[in-house]
């Protein structure tokens, strides 16, 4: 289990997930959040998916030292995964369709976006990289990992408010090209 403690800023989330992807953690379950006053707390349950901290007495200084780094923004998480994430791309044989539902009614305060898809590796990463790129804030993450099965579901705002009708659309057919392996 790894919990994070720190000040809100873009990519924070995404920047997390792409580490512990980094070194071949698997995330099954978390939950994420913002406070009012801008405090993030991040807490995720992960597998060592590639035995790095079994196997390497100094895998859980690397893998700190190197979170830290990400989180500060002193390290280009997205050009370290760049290998990683090339074959995370490539299209695979049609497994579960990938399933994105994003609802403007149920909150008051955020628009909900749920994902159900096949987990694989680096995506949260992925996911939550499109929506940081895509200037959402996430407010809220509650992940699941059943199976191969991920469920994920995202709290956003845009610039303190809910996502308006053209903003949903973009980042709804933005997040299925990232599923699909997509450009």
């Amino acid at each position: 289990r790894l919990t994070v403690l720190g000040r809100d800023r873009p990519f924070l989330f995404s920047n997390l997930c792409g580490v512990l992807s980094l070194y071949g953690m698997d995330i099954q379950r978390g939950c994420a959040f913002t406070k009012s006053d801008g405090l993030v707390v991040d807490s995720v349950r992960f597998a060592d998916a590639e035995r790095f901290l079994a196997l390497n007495d100094e895998g859980r200084d690397v893998l700190l030292a190197t979170l830290r780094a990400a989180l500060s923004g002193s390290v280009d998480v997205a050009a370290r995964l760049r290998g990683r994430e090339q074959g995370a791309l490539r299209p695979r044989p049609v497994g579960m369709v990938p399933v994105v539902h994003a609802d403007n009614e149920s909150s008051p305060r955020f628009t909900i976006v749920e994902i159900v898809t096949e987990n694989a590796p680096g995506l949260l990463y992925r996911v939550s990289r499109a929506m940081s790129e895509a200037g959402c804030a996430v407010d809220l993450v509650l992940i699941n990992t059943e199976g191969r099965r991920a469920v994920d579901v995202f709290h956003l705002t845009r610039d303190g408010a809910k996502l308006s009708p053209s903003q949903h659309a973009e980042l709804t057919a933005h997040l299925h090209r990232v599923l699909e392996g997509r450009p």
